[in-house]
This record gives structure tokens, sequence and C-alpha cells, in this order.
């Protein structure tokens, strides 16, 4: 797939190429490497050949033009030296990554490596492989070990992990072009996302052509969170519930509106991580996803009310109405004992009880009373588990889940979703 340099980095592409830079087009012999610890960030080392570079390089506004990649690359320079004859010799980072290098318009076929899922039992312990298909496509996964991986292996740490890598095509081997790679690639990592809780990605990237020439490359890692161990929904010993889920997620991401709106959902759920913003931070950022997904529900799907009228209702409300019409319990679940308690005392259901200590978070009382320890962590666990119902709710996902409310849940336990 690409050509290994070193212990800590991977060689993709060698040649010239035009930094921009004040006015001034400079040519430089460029290497580009990806890193292999950590996240894979991309990294340029370039000498310039032409000698047209200012002595002094701005940190900011430099263009560098490949050959091969759509769209000039916004860099910056993290070094620069001057050889034996007075050249400058930059190391330079894309501002935003991944990027595509192409030499073909016309695909049959990819691979390439999933940073950061997790192994999931497909039936049985010594079955981790799987298979997704949805809307033509269909992506084979194979468990990462030591006998399997086919690509440069990552220098695999605490934070980060290659656990899959996967081959893809059009189900009737039709070909596909650059585009239609790239949205086949985000929207995957989006479905692994949710499935996971927390940013998943793709690296190492390679479309190949009819004659299995490498025709299209992706050139650095996107956004992914830290490894964390599996808690969400989807239990790491029902993997089955991955292809059960794909096909009906894959089809509600074919309306631009629902499009939209998982896309926030995602982003708001996934950045609501303890670890970084703490339980009481992830409630203020879960009850954004929550909004998101009760304004489109109420408002723009079932049409229920106006958006005058959603407007007018309390946050608890909304949420109420819109758990209700997914037939999701509103009623405090028992494995949330605190958060039982803190509900019976102000007369308040989940969505209530939710609401309150949100808003005591953003809203402080206006009269000053004694502060109350609220459980944050049984709020940010009951909004979790909103988010993950009303997703798969939406779907029409009937299958079974981990229920994230059971405070003790043991890998293995399911149940059917409460709408099945």
């Amino acid at each position: 797939m690409t050509r290994e340099n070193s212990d800590l980095k991977y060689l993709l592409w060698s040649g010239l190429a035009t930094l921009r830079c004040e006015g001034t087009n400079a040519t430089l012999n460029c290497n580009v490497y990806q890193q292999s610890t950590g996240k894979g960030d991309l990294i340029i080392e370039s000498e310039d050949v032409s000698g047209s570079l200012p002595p002094f390089i701005p940190a900011k506004d430099l263009q560098l033009d490949v050959p091969g990649v759509r769209e000039p690359l916004e860099v910056i320079v993290t070094q620069n030296t001057w050889n034996s004859e007075g050249l400058n010799s930059l190391t330079l980072r894309p501002l935003r990554v991944p990027c595509w290098f192409s030499r073909s318009k016309a695909l049959r076929s990819g691979r390439f490596a999933i940073v950061n899922f997790a192994p999931y039992w497909i039936g049985n312990p010594q079955n981790l492989n799987f298979e997704l298909k949805a809307l033509g496509w269909k992506a084979q996964f194979i468990a990462v070990t030591d006998k399997s991986l086919e690509v440069p292996q990552f220098k695999n740490d605490d934070d980060f992990r290659v656990t899959h890598q996967v081959e893809f095509s059009q189900e009737d081997g039709s070909p596909f072009t650059e585009l239609e790679a790239q949205d086949f690639l985000w929207k995957l990592s989006l479905f692994l996302s949710f499935c996971r809780g927390h940013w998943v990605t793709y690296s190492l990237m390679v479309g190949l052509d009819e004659n299995g020439e490498m025709a299209l490359e992706q050139w650095g890692t996107g956004r992914v969170s830290t490894w964390r161990e599996p808690s969400g929904w989807l239990d790491e010993y029902s993997g089955n519930c991955i292809g059960q889920l794909y096909d009906k997620f894959s089809t509600k991401l074919q309306q631009e509106t629902w499009l939209d709106v998982i896309k926030s959902v995602v982003y708001w759920f996934t950045r609501a991580d303890t670890n970084n913003v703490g339980p009481d931070g992830a409630c203020i950022l879960l009850q954004a996803a929550l909004e998101r997904l009760a304004w489109h529900i109420i408002v723009r799907e079932r049409n229920a009310i106006s958006a005058k009228g959603f407007q007018d209702l309390t946050a608890a409300d909304q949420l109420r109405l819109m758990l209700n019409m997914l037939s999701i319990p509103t009623t405090i679940p028992d494995g949330l004992a605190k958060l039982q308690i803190l509900g019976r005392s102000k007369g308040l259901d989940g969505p209530g009880v939710f609401t309150y200590i949100r808003n005591r978070l953003t809203h402080p009382p206006k009269v000053l009373t004694p502060k109350e320890q609220l459980p944050y962590y049984e709020a940010y666990c009951l909004a979790q588990w909103y988010v993950e119902l009303v997703v798969l709710a939406s779907c029409g996902y009937t299958g079974k889940y981990g229920n994230r409310t059971i405070m003790r849940r043991w890998v293995g336990q399911v149940e059917t979703v409460p709408w099945a």
C-alpha cells in the first residue's frame, strides 16, 4: 500500500511541488510522510531547489501545490534550516487532513485501516470479521492480528490502535469516482463513530483502478478520539448489531436533512467525553444534541407543532414529547439511583431531572441557596442513553442493545430496544 521508510514514518510520495509564499513561487523537492506512531499525522520534509524563498518565511498564508492533489495544501512551517549551499530545508505540516492524491478518476476497489474501533464478536469469540452492505457498497472488515494485517502497521499505543483492515467496492463491481469513494468513507466513519461512542477514523486508504494499480491515496488521518474501552449501545459480544443497523443508518443519511442532523448529533455526542470536559460539561454538550434531534423530529419530520410552538415549550417538554413519539421511556431508569432520589424529591421524570441539572449548570439560581450536590455522572449517562435510543429509533432499528443506564452492566448483557 505504501513504502515503509523507517520505524517511525511511511514515505507516501516524493517529487517536486510549488510553495506559494508572499507572492513568490518556490520549487521544493518534497518527501511526504505519514507518521506511524500516535494519530499518524502528516509531515512534509522539503528542500528549496529554486533558491526563490525569502530569508524569513511567514508562519501562515502558505500554500503547497502538489501534482495529483486536487487543491493546494495550506501548510505551516514547523522547522526551517539551511544546507551547506544556503538553500532552505523546510518541514511542513498541512493545516487540514486528510489530503487526497489522485492519479485516475475511475476506481474499482479500495482498502484502508480503521483506527480506534474495537473487536466485536460476530456470533462467537473466534469470529471478529464482518461485512457491511448498503446502497450498493460492500465493505469487508478484517480484525487486526499479527497474522492478518496486510498493510504497514502503526506503532500501536494506549491511545491509537489499528483495529481493522477493510476492503471495499461496489457490490456489482462497477467503477466509482474519487468523490464517491470519499463520500462513502466519511459516512462510514460517521456510522462507526456512533457505534463506538467516540470518533473512529480511516487511514492509509488506497483506491485501485481496473488494473489493480493505485489510483487514489489518502494522506494523513482524520478526526479520531483516543482509545476507550467500549461502553455504549453496541455490546462487544453482540457485533451482529453492526450489520443490522448499517443499512438503515446509511439509508437515513440519504436524506439531506437527516444527514445534517446526524452529523451534528454525532459531533456533540463524541465531544461529550468526560475525560475532556467532565460529566457536568458533557451534560451541556449532550443537551445540544438532544435539542437538535427534538427540533428535527417534532417540527420538521412529524409536523407535530409549529416552530413557534416548539420554541414555547420548555426544554424538558421538548425532550419528553420527542421520547413519547418514539416510544422511549421517560421514567428515570432504575440503574440511576441518585437521579431517582432527586427526581422524586422534585416530582420530575427523566427529561425533567436532566434538564433541571443542565439548567443549574448554565443558569445559576437568582436567589442564593446552599449548593446542591447533583449527580452529574448519572445525568450524563441518561442523556447519552437518550441520544443513542433516539438515533436507533429514528433509523428503525429493532434489535438488541447495551443499556448504559445499568451502571454495573457486564459484557454481553443486552436487551431489546424499548419500541420493538
